[in-house]
């Protein structure tokens, strides 16, 4: 896919993920999901890519191996052939040697600590103030605004007449720090949290840490979100501290390619806001875009080439880089051939886990308004559930506005400007995957009925059916 060159560089470095203690806690009350036991149990853990043909049988016999050769905790992931496990070192063997030799195995890296893209630096001198509410007094969400019009200034208004199916039939996988479902932006939001059994995490997957939850109501919060008729499913990879382990999110990745593998004709995102270094996630992208899951990710936040960190390097999935109320580059957000578009990412408003909205800084808050909009253009597209992610980059970017170098994301408000339907895409050849993930639609909240929007609007203007009113805004953020 063609990437596209930058010609400046924003000017302050981001500090990377601070160091952790590596003592792990011996006593009964030990936190399985604090950082510092994350780190601990990174020893000898590593993700193994196998090959692309290694299917059925041939996992079957890599599993077995592993075990034969001491590893534990030997979790398959079959739909993207890849393996999570731990490996002692044997006779002088380090962890990634002692899986290499199997047949099938085609590259063996050590886990990694990875982490959310979202900003916690307090505002600097010279930022551009971004208002939080509108003149009549209402929560203002500029990215909303910014996304359906080729050119400034902003005109206040929220319509995608083009898209009046808002996200519905879509399924966009939320692999973060979990979700708050019970928050009032998500009333009448098709919304369910989960954490896999493999991880740390309660199972219930609810969200202590507020990335995730923001994340998930910019993609479809009933007000904050760009898709408000999409189906979220929040994966919790990330503890409250945003740190998690990347074996964790290739499980999470595995889910919902597992899902559109067991459901042809489903139309799935997955969103993840998440940096690391592992290169097994160049595989994941690769194999999630051929079964057809579209991937929107952060490009990062620490000021250089968004290609030294993964998932965002990839090629298969869409990189997104954090512009500014002004159409200029955020000045932390990375940058670089790896980076296929921009997106609102400077103070976006949405959810806060504590009940209310609060702004957020980073690409963290770029990706999800990317994942929004592939879900309005692949709810309403004929062939939706055939797209790669080509052709829905091309979709987003098709004569729209610059970042410096960079197309911006966005929607057109005028069906004219619609992109013509691409040609039908051969449907993928799926290995076949393991244990089935459920099938869903996710139900509503009991007693909460659907929402019923204004055709072709991101913005519901009216409390959602069964809400005390309109959320409370903190006094200052």
């Amino acid at each position: 896919m063609a990437r596209f060159a930058a010609t400046a560089l924003a000017a302050v470095t981001v500090a990377a993920v601070a160091a952790v203690a590596t003592a792990v806690p011996t006593d009964g009350g030990v936190d399985m999901a604090s950082t510092e036991r994350m780190v601990a149990s990174l020893r000898d853990s590593v993700v193994i890519t196998l090959a692309s043909d290694c299917v059925g049988a041939c996992q079957n016999r890599v599993s077995a191996a592993l075990t034969a050769r001491g590893c534990t905790s030997v979790e398959m992931l079959p739909t993207l052939r890849m393996v999570n496990a731990v490996c002692p070192p044997v006779d002088g063997a380090s962890a990634e040697d002692v899986p290499a030799a199997i047949p099938g195995v085609l590259e063996v890296g050590p886990d990694e600590l990875v982490g959310g893209d979202a900003w916690d630096e307090e505002d600097r001198e010279g930022d551009i103030v971004i208002p939080i509410r509108d003149q009549a007094g209402k929560p203002y969400f500029w990215g909303l605004d910014r996304v359906n019009q080729r050119t400034l200034p902003l005109d206040n208004q929220v319509g995608a007449s083009c898209y009046p199916n808002q996200g519905s039939g879509v399924d966009v996988f939320v692999v973060d720090s979990g979700c708050m479902p019970s928050h009032p932006e998500f009333q009448g939001v098709s919304i369910r949290t989960m954490a896999l059994p493999t991880s740390p995490f309660d199972v219930a997957g609810i969200d202590d840490r507020g990335h995730g939850s923001h994340v998930a109501g910019t993609v479809a919060g009933w007000r904050t979100g760009v898709a408000p008729k999409a189906r979220i499913t929040c994966i919790k990879v990330l503890n409250s501290e945003g740190h998690g382990k990347g074996s964790h999110v290739s499980a999470g990745f595995e889910y919902a390619a597992a899902f559109k593998a067991a459901n042809p004709t489903s139309k799935v995102i997955m969103q993840a806001s998440i940096s690391g270094s592992g290169t097994h996630h160049d595989a994941m992208a690769k194999r999630m875009n051929e079964i057809g899951v579209i991937g929107t990710v952060s490009a990062g936040n620490k000021h250089t080439s968004a290609c030294k960190y993964t998932p965002a390097r990839s090629e298969d999935v869409i990189t997104v880089g954090n512009s500014d109320l002004d159409d200029s580059i955020w000045r932390n957000s990375n940058v670089g051939r790896c980076v296929d578009l921009f997106a609102p990412g400077h103070k976006v408003l949405s959810v806060d886990i504590k009940g209310s909205l609060v702004t957020k800084t980073g690409t963290s808050m770029s990706a999800p308004h990317v994942a929004g909009l592939a879900a309005l253009i692949m709810s309403q597209h004929p062939q939706g559930a055939s797209l790669r992610m080509k052709d829905v980059l091309a979709m987003l970017t098709k004569n729209a506005p610059m970042v410096g170098q960079y197309p911006m994301a966005w929607v057109s408000p005028s069906c004219s400007g619609a992109p013509p339907a691409p040609a039908p895409v051969p449907a993928p050849t799926v290995p076949a995957p393991g244990p089935t993930p459920p099938v869903f639609p996710t139900p509503v909240a009991p007693g909460v009925p659907p929402i019923t929007r204004p055709q072709g609007m991101f913005l519901g203007g009216i409390p959602p059916p069964g809400s005390a009113g309109p959320l409370q805004m903190p006094p200052q953020m």
